[in-house]
């Protein structure tokens, strides 16, 4: 289930397959939207913002107009996701907007990534972001959580299967990553220990 305390439920998927752990089927009754920065519709396989018609619910938070500027805009809730539509009207997740991660003017969104390579490696977690390098470009990180060594030949494959585009990849392991009490992992607060680290 997809839902929030300001929108409500907004997809319900009962769980019969895989397929079912990703792509969720939206509530009939409510008005989503995947749309551009600019509030724009996005094609169907295209990432975007994912927003809620609020018609007869809230409309901002009480005493925190910083907030309410940011999650609630002619009519709709943005409660924060990024997410992408196929042909079926089935829409994925695929993380926070501000998770976003920019490395040399390319927009990457890690959510993906991060699953197909735990998924490859057969690990609890790996979590993305980026750096500068001593030239002050920005470089792309993978953080494993990993009890146990990872072969390289097997780390190489999966690397080239989920990163080949990139032609520099920084890897660091973890037996443990930073969480919140939830078990979302804390993205910043991993770039930090790494760069604590990093010397």
């Amino acid at each position: 289930m997809v839902s929030s305390t300001e929108a409500g439920t907004i997809a319900y998927t009962p769980l019969e397959t895989d397929e079912d752990r990703r792509w969720h089927r939206l509530v009939p009754q409510r008005a989503v939207e995947i749309v551009s920065e600019s509030g724009h519709s996005v094609s169907v396989g295209e990432i975007g913002r994912l927003r809620v018609k609020t018609k007869g619910g809230p409309t901002g938070y009480l005493g925190n107009e910083p907030a309410t500027e940011i999650h609630f805009k002619d009519g709709y809730f943005y409660p924060g996701d990024m997410a992408i539509t196929r042909a079926d009207g089935r829409i994925a997740l695929q993380g926070r907007f501000t998770d976003v991660i920019n490395v040399r003017g390319e927009k990457i969104f890690p959510g993906p990534i991060e699953d197909r390579l735990c998924d490859l490696l057969g690990v609890s977690g790996i979590c993305l972001f980026s750096m500068q390098n001593e030239a002050g470009d920005e470089e792309l990180y993978v953080a494993i959580e990993t009890p146990t060594a990872i072969e390289r030949e097997r780390m190489s494959a999966a690397l080239k299967d989920a990163l080949s585009t990139y032609p520099t990849v920084h890897i660091r392991h973890a037996r443990s990553l930073p969480r919140n009490p939830m078990g979302k992992m804390l993205r910043q607060a991993v770039r930090a220990q790494v760069t604590a680290g990093r010397g």
